[in-house]
């Protein structure tokens, strides 16, 4: 813990040195910046309307699973299965004008439970829709990637748009990634179990979809996710639950998902609200029939809400189920790790075909620049919708201190300490989880 330890303020220290130039550049222009305030009334934008995180677009443009499916590549996408999310969060944008495109060039610092410490970079050009919409969106087109110490690494690019009148939304995009990282098994006891397998793992993922607005708020349309992963053991643990997935001969397989997709957007502000809503449900069918090597489903909802309470006060709270059925793949179970549900637990250390989680965290902001959270929640895998057990609830309950790096760039620097089931965990990322 004391290497992980010195490693997170190193990484922490080096961020706030790469936005250096930001902040000498923003004391130059006497007149006020939308972004001096952290919080702005008119539109009760949190950190501006601008605040929006990158790569967290970058990230939903490779894919928007709702469940934030198993092992994701934050800095990727979110349907990339066995790539853990690192960084989770992403980089806040100065809002550009109506229809005004800017080019975004961040680092990203992270230190995760599960692949450790290491640096990303993301590259994004966007855009503000040019009409006037009550809640605008800002349009994407990035590209990024990182590397981790344990020899850890992925690329990626993805798209997302809206219409100038927020008729349709479009997403698209593809990464692949290298990920080393402990496999436990399925089920709770496996999780407990401190004796994993080493994986190595190579992954390809692509994913795409458009909505259509059918009432306010609400859009719908059909989406496409394509897995293609080749795994290799690097060191076989002594017990018999890690070697589920290598006796099933999942280790080699690809899944390609047909399905439709439900999202409920009320938000104020993009990627950084201080009100609103989100809601996502969606239903994939992985079939022989268009190529997939198994045959399942997956069912998956999500809902983030956000509570303006006061002046820089914000409570976010969120809920989440996920239930997969068929003959589902090690990689495509549920699983906690990968998304912003219950966060410092190894990725897919608790993995089974059902789960659930909710959570809340309470965000103050004392200075312009600097804010603290407390955060709390509870989740549990189970192998099927009727087998929970008080026994095997998780929690995750801990604090973090928030770091605004640049007023301009409004970039917000995480640094999280969390208590879980097995002990705790530091980490430290860009962007709030949720």
């Amino acid at each position: 813990m004391g290497q992980t330890t010195i490693c997170s303020f190193v990484l922490l220290l080096l961020a706030v040195l790469l936005f250096t130039d930001c902040r000498s550049l923003e004391s130059r222009d006497e007149a006020p910046h939308p972004g001096d305030l952290i919080w702005e009334q008119e539109g009760a934008s949190f950190l501006g309307e601008g605040s929006s995180k990158l790569l967290s677009d970058v990230e939903s443009a490779i894919g928007e699973y709702v469940q934030q499916p198993p092992l994701t590549m934050g800095a990727l996408g979110d349907n990339l299965p066995m790539v853990p999310s690192y960084p989770r969060g992403a980089v806040g944008i100065p809002e550009p004008e109506a229809d005004e495109q800017q080019l975004v060039i961040m680092p990203l610092p992270f230190i995760d439970a599960t692949i450790g410490a290491g640096m990303g970079l993301s590259i994004g050009l966007v855009r503000k829709p040019t009409s006037g919409q009550a809640r605008p969106r800002l349009s994407v087109m990035g590209l990024g990637g990182f590397a981790s110490l344990n020899g850890s690494w992925g690329v990626g690019a993805g798209y997302r748009s809206h219409t100038e009148d927020g008729e349709y939304r479009f997403l698209a995009g593809a990464g692949l990634a290298r990920i080393r990282y402990d496999f436990y098994g399925v089920g709770t006891a496996a999780g407990d179990d401190q004796d994993p397998a080493e994986l190595e793992q190579h992954v390809f993922g692509a994913t795409a979809h458009a909505l259509k607005r059918i009432a306010d708020g609400w859009y719908l349309g059909p989406r496409v996710i394509y897995n293609d992963t080749k795994s290799r053991a690097r060191k076989e643990a002594s017990t018999s639950r890690a070697q589920s997935a290598a006796l099933l001969g999942e280790l080699d397989a690809r899944s390609v998902g047909l399905g439709v997709l439900l999202n409920y957007d009320t938000r104020v502000g993009d990627l950084l609200p201080t009100g609103g809503s989100f809601a996502t449900l969606g239903l994939d069918l992985n079939r022989e029939a268009w190529g997939s090597d198994f045959n399942y489903q997956v069912a998956a909802g999500s809902i983030d809400h956000y509570f303006n309470l006061a002046e820089r006060e914000i409570l976010a709270v969120r809920g989440m189920a996920r239930y997969s059925g068929g003959d589902v793949p090690f990689y495509d179970l549920s699983l906690f790790g990968s998304g912003p549900d219950l966060r410092g637990y190894v990725v897919g250390q608790y993995r089974d075909k059902a789960m659930f989680a909710v959570q809340a965290e309470y965000r103050y902001y004392f200075d312009p620049r600097v804010g603290v959270t407390v955060f709390a929640g509870v989740g549990e895998v189970s192998p099927n919708l009727s087998q929970w057990s008080a026994n095997d609830v998780l929690h995750s309950v801990g604090i973090g201190i928030r770091y605004l790096v640049s007023r301009r760039h409004r970039s917000l620097v995480r640094l999280d300490f969390a208590f879980v089931r097995n002990g705790f965990t530091l980490l430290l990322g860009i962007g709030e989880e949720f």
